[in-house]
């Protein structure tokens, strides 16, 4: 079984076995966990700031698969909403993700990019069916 341990400012959105969702763009949860997993990261981009969005984004995942355990990463956009960004990567493990995550250098890159979002960011960790 999963452990959370969960911030007061947190709620989680969806929590089912092999899909974790949670919305927030504080520090949110600690997972334990030795499995490879995806994290899929969607965010919604205010009108006029696209161009700076992606310039950061594209700096940052440059830095996060240099983080320990990452094992990919990359920016994407919704063809058919051009505001759309969807971040995905791909870790060794929960705990790598959790060590990036908890980390000052992404603490640094979301106050950088929490000015061009509209809404908060929802981050979705899913793992592979056994």
């Amino acid at each position: 079984l999963d452990r959370y341990i969960q911030p007061d400012n947190c709620i989680p959105a969806i929590s089912i076995p092999h899909v974790t969702t949670y919305s927030s763009l504080d520090e949110i949860f600690v997972f334990t966990g030795k499995f490879m997993i995806r994290v899929l990261i969607e965010r919604n981009v205010a009108p006029g700031l696209e161009h700076y969005y992606d310039a950061t984004i594209k700096r940052t995942v440059s830095s996060v698969v240099k983080a320990e355990g990452c094992l990919s990463g990359e920016s994407l956009k919704d063809p058919s909403n051009p505001r759309r960004r969807i971040v995905m990567s791909k870790w060794q493990s929960r705990d790598d993700w959790d060590r990036w995550f908890f980390s000052a250098e992404r603490r640094q890159v979301i106050a950088e990019i929490t000015p061009m979002l509209e809404g908060t960011e929802k981050i979705t960790l899913l793992e592979l069916t056994h």
